[in-house]
């Protein structure tokens, strides 16, 4: 109880296509622990997300429970608005005696296209 992780990711936005848009949302196992705002990325790419998470352990077990909080971007460097993101309330469910826990942050868009491309560059937990 009480134990954190610290998680920072950067996605690097290489090319999108026409109006698709993009999320990055991170994952522990499979509970969504935060998500980028959903963004009109540019074309040509260069847009950049970043989320800092901040995920709590409330009770352990194999039914532990947990709240996340921090921030995330997504857009073009310098003018991308940072936006709170975390679990809205109490996560369930997490068995902290399994291991490994896996970290993911995954990017989710709007439309299939060959022209849609996003790569996690950056990727840290401590904790």
């Amino acid at each position: 109880v009480g134990q954190e992780l610290n998680i920072f990711s950067r996605v690097d936005v290489t090319s999108g296509n026409g109006t698709d848009t993009l999320v990055l949302k991170a994952y522990l196992g499979s509970t969504l622990i935060g998500q980028s705002p959903t963004v009109d990325v540019t074309n040509g790419g260069g847009d950049i997300g970043l989320m800092r998470l901040l995920l709590t352990a409330r009770t352990v077990g194999n039914a532990g429970t947990a709240y996340a909080a921090g921030d995330s971007a997504l857009g073009v460097p310098v003018t991308a608005t940072m936006r709170a993101t975390g679990s809205a309330s109490e996560i369930t469910a997490i068995d902290w005696t399994a291991a490994p826990q896996t970290i993911s942050i995954k990017g989710t868009w709007s439309a299939a296209s060959a022209s849609n491309s996003c790569k996690l560059t950056m990727l840290t937990v401590k904790g």
